[in-house]
């Protein structure tokens, strides 16, 4: 029962906001909502815990001529994923009350229809309903990214929109294939299709297409190419989801239904997919340090993480399995929050460009501290050593040594992130400033009470105009807004 309200709360309030017309009342009402999901999926949690340790099973015919039924459940793994949504949706909700939304209504009625199928994904026991709310996912993604997105968003949409469908439709004739391989009467059910006997020939092309699937959702390397500009054109809500819970999905698909259904051929091929993610996990740190923009730079790291995730799938030992869902709840975790702190500067400095920001440290504390925290949190969590995969029966070695790399580079990435906008120099009249050597009250004088979110400072003898007595400068977040006597760049 508390599997099927998980999936039609959402659905129900998605409907009920769209005959709601007050931005403020939506808003709430669509947090309150929220707040219950979250609340009946730690029920859900404490039931399978404590009373039952059973799956939370509903079934119900569908299409019963097709072997199609209604059949969703939740074992350790798919609880765990349900468990961050729920628990993402409200602070994602939350973040976006400092946002103005055109259509309000149709924007968080979207949101909520995007938990609903998540949640479908991972509850979903049957194969085509899996594959449906797969692609119910995607739909909402879209057009939040479409409708709310940056100025480029139709084409970066449009470009995001083709990757993923043409991936799901790899994985649709994959479950159509080992349909009919199922003992007559069909089905789609999930204990049916882990029953085919696949040739290992079989096995290799249903592997590659359900990896094709997966691998364009994570992403994996070199199958990200939608990720940055997508991140970087959708709007902050938009890239929460994506980037915290959607591309989950994939990961999750590679436990759940690849590995089982075709473990001979994981084993075969599993070795060049390990590669590439661990290709991506250097590629996508390299890629970061060199980014000016902090959405796109969070974006690239973000494909280093889930490349390091997905290299523990596919190392197939018991401990790096329990990393990657450890890892997979804590980049969720994790990227959300950098995300809602990338936003809060944005919205308070009007610009993303490193290269634009200084001196955040002086007046914006608590934000660094909170994306330190972020950071130094991603870093102790992308590095256990139970995460790396090791040589056990089933398994093979890995390269220790890439996995460092990466793990070393993406260490470098977020620092380069911190440097400039948090201890970096002031940028005034095209001069830089330097609040980070020495003390910061060696080169400057700051107010004691800041006003309307700007920090007022006072420079003593400013040696380009050649004028003895202090100037006065404004900043908002480190980037200069009004300088007396200085042209601005």
């Amino acid at each position: 029962m508390l599997t099927q309200i998980l999936i039609l709360l959402p659905l129900a309030l998605s409907l009920i906001t769209l005959l709601l017309k007050k931005e403020r009342t939506i808003r709430y009402f669509v947090l309150a909502g929220t707040l219950v999901e979250f609340g009946i999926a730690v029920a859900a949690f404490i039931q399978y815990k404590t009373m039952c340790h059973c799956q939370l099973q509903v079934t119900a015919g569908w299409i019963s001529s097709l072997g199609i039924s209604l059949k969703f459940g939740m074992d350790g793994i798919g609880l765990l994923l349900v468990l961050l949504t729920t628990f993402l949706l409200p602070i994602i909700v939350l973040s976006s009350f400092s946002h103005s939304y055109n259509r309000p209504a149709a924007f968080y009625s979207l949101v909520l229809f995007m938990e609903m199928a998540l949640v479908g994904v991972f509850t979903a026991f049957d194969g085509m309903m899996f594959y449906i709310f797969w692609e119910m996912a995607l739909l909402p993604a879209y057009f939040i990214s479409a409708v709310w997105g940056g100025k480029d968003r139709i084409r970066i949409t449009f470009k995001f929109f083709i990757y993923t469908f043409t991936g799901s439709l790899f994985m649709l004739v994959a479950l159509i294939y080992l349909y009919f391989r199922t003992p007559l009467p069909h089905a789609f059910d999930f204990q049916s299709l882990y029953a085919v006997t696949l040739t290992p020939a079989e096995q290799s092309w249903i592997f590659l297409a359900f990896f094709v699937a997966f691998a364009i959702k994570i992403p994996i390397f070199p199958f990200h190419t939608w990720q940055p500009d997508t991140y970087a054109q959708t709007p902050a809500s938009g890239t929460m989801l994506l980037a915290g819970i959607m591309l989950k999905m994939g990961l999750f698909g590679m436990i759940r239904w690849m590995i089982p259904i075709c473990p001979h051929a994981v084993q075969q091929w599993g070795p060049a997919a390990m590669t590439l993610a661990v290709t991506g996990v250097v590629y996508g740190s390299l890629i970061a340090i060199m980014q000016k923009d902090m959405k796109r730079l969070v974006a690239y790291s973000s494909i280093a993480h889930v490349g390091l995730i997905a290299a523990g799938v596919f190392a197939l030992t018991i401990h790096a399995m329990q990393g990657a869902v450890i890892q997979m709840i804590s980049h969720g975790i994790n990227i959300v929050g950098l995300f809602i702190v990338i936003d809060l500067i944005e919205k308070r400095t009007k610009t993303r460009n490193i290269a634009d920001l200084g001196g955040l440290l002086l007046g914006l504390d608590a934000y660094h501290a909170s994306l330190g925290g972020k950071a130094a949190a991603s870093e102790f969590a992308n590095g256990p050593e139970f995460l790396r995969p090791k040589p056990a029966a089933g398994g093979y070695p890995s390269g220790p040594v890439n996995l460092s790399t990466g793990l070393s580079r993406t260490v470098s990435e977020r620092l380069a992130q911190e440097r400039q906008p948090f201890v970096g120099d002031f940028l005034v009249g095209g001069l830089h400033l330097p609040p980070n050597r020495g003390s910061a009250r060696d080169h400057f004088h700051v107010a004691t009470e800041p006003f309307d979110h700007h920090i007022t400072v006072v420079l003593d003898g400013f040696e380009r105009l050649g004028d003895a007595q202090p100037i006065e400068v404004v900043v908002s977040g480190g980037a200069a807004i009004r300088a007396a006597g200085v042209e601005m760049a």
